[in-house]
């Protein structure tokens, strides 16, 4: 009888790796069915094709911001020179820069917001005694 068992589980072996051979070649079945045809190319290639393209598109443009950016710094850079040329020439004349920036800032600034600044400074000015 232990013999026939042998014989028994060896059939099962068998049948049972039959089946994992026929579940390892459908996978290899359907890659062939989905392969492209030798002409075509595989859609990575062609997704490296147009990103290469996108890629200098992309750096050509990057270069086009940087450039841009560059040269209005250096705009900036010569404005704020002529600005501090500016202070110093008035601070020569007399006046006091430090005054300057400060109403240069005041007339930047909505004329509501500068009011309500105004008030509140007074307040607490006044509550300090300062005035």
């Amino acid at each position: 009888m232990a013999s026939k068992k042998t014989e028994d589980v060896d059939g099962a072996d068998q049948s049972g790796a039959k089946k994992a051979a026929a579940k390892k070649a459908a996978p290899a079945k359907q890659a062939a069915a989905t392969k492209p045809a030798t002409d075509e190319k595989p859609a990575g290639e062609k997704a490296m094709e147009f990103t290469e393209e996108s890629e200098k598109a992309l750096n050509t443009r990057l270069q086009s911001f940087i450039d841009r950016i560059e040269r209005l710094e250096e705009e900036k850079k010569a404005l704020g020179d002529d600005i501090k040329e500016i202070y110093s020439e008035a601070k020569g004349t007399g006046y006091d820069s430090k005054i300057i920036r400060k109403i240069v800032q005041i007339r930047k600034m909505d004329a509501n917001k500068r009011k309500e600044e105004e008030a509140l400074l007074e307040t607490y000015m006044a509550e300090l005694g300062m005035i």
